[in-house]
């Protein structure tokens, strides 16, 4: 499963990350962005002590210059995303086609 991306700045989120999910939305994003009022330090001390660090995010909160730039670069993303959705099925119909694959596998 690819590495979730973070919900302000579309910036892929690794294991290593200094990143939280919004308890809302359940989306991750950095601590930096979306203004969490999280400090590095005090994120390492939740993560060395196994605590979890609440963060609820506001959409009003966001600048609207800011929110239109991601906007942006989301509707890229899910672009892509689909594209390579369409690919693979169109490869896995071929595949049908050729008798490589059941109905079931293909569905």
């Amino acid at each position: 499963m690819p590495a979730p991306l973070c919900l302000f700045c579309l910036r892929r989120i690794y294991s290593n990350s200094r990143a939280i999910t919004c308890d809302k939305c359940q989306r991750w994003h950095y601590i930096r962005c979306g203004n969490t009022g999280i400090s590095e330090k005090v994120y390492d001390e939740a993560v060395r002590n196994q605590l979890n660090c609440v963060s609820y995010v506001n959409a009003n909160e966001v600048p609207m210059q800011c929110k239109l730039i991601k906007e942006k670069k989301l509707q890229r993303h899910q672009s892509r995303q689909t594209r390579a959705t369409q690919g693979r099925l169109c490869a896995a119909w071929d595949r049908y086609g050729k008798k490589e694959i059941s109905t079931s596998e293909l569905l």
